[in-house]
């Protein structure tokens, strides 16, 4: 008797941000470019079901997530890995998470290019650090 396999479905971040208004697809967008300009190797990795999902980015070696773009209705988080203790003064770091914190946003001009890059830059520093 022959088995069923099970189909694999591979979704993409378009398939992420579709169910979301247009201003949150915006949003999700300009996220993700920042995110493929400022890491060295980002790796996307999408999660989630279909109502629901996040994409994800590790440095491509160690399976070690850096960050992730979440659409969630009329904003959108960018979730930062390995940054706990640090703070920014323009950007609201939320979250009480030992591994993660998120920055929400509301609209596209919410996102200060320079502040986001910043920060996504000491998430790689800290990411790639030797693990002990």
């Amino acid at each position: 008797m022959a088995v069923a396999k099970k189909a694999v479905l591979t979704r993409t971040f378009e398939d992420v941000i579709k169910p979301h208004p247009k201003k949150t697809q915006a949003i999700a967008k300009r996220l993700r470019k920042l995110v493929m300009d400022v890491l060295a190797n980002p790796e996307e990795q999408i999660v989630g079901g279909a109502k629901v999902g996040i994409a994800l980015y590790t440095d491509g070696e160690t399976n070690s997530v850096m960050c992730g773009v979440h659409p969630s209705g009329d904003k959108c988080l960018l979730y930062i890995h390995h940054i706990a203790e640090l703070d920014h003064p323009r950007l609201k770091l939320e979250g009480k998470g030992k591994r993660a914190r998120h920055i929400k946003f509301r609209s596209v001009n919410d996102i200060l290019d320079d502040d986001v890059r910043w920060v996504l830059t000491e998430v790689e520093k800290r990411a790639l650090r030797p693990r002990q």
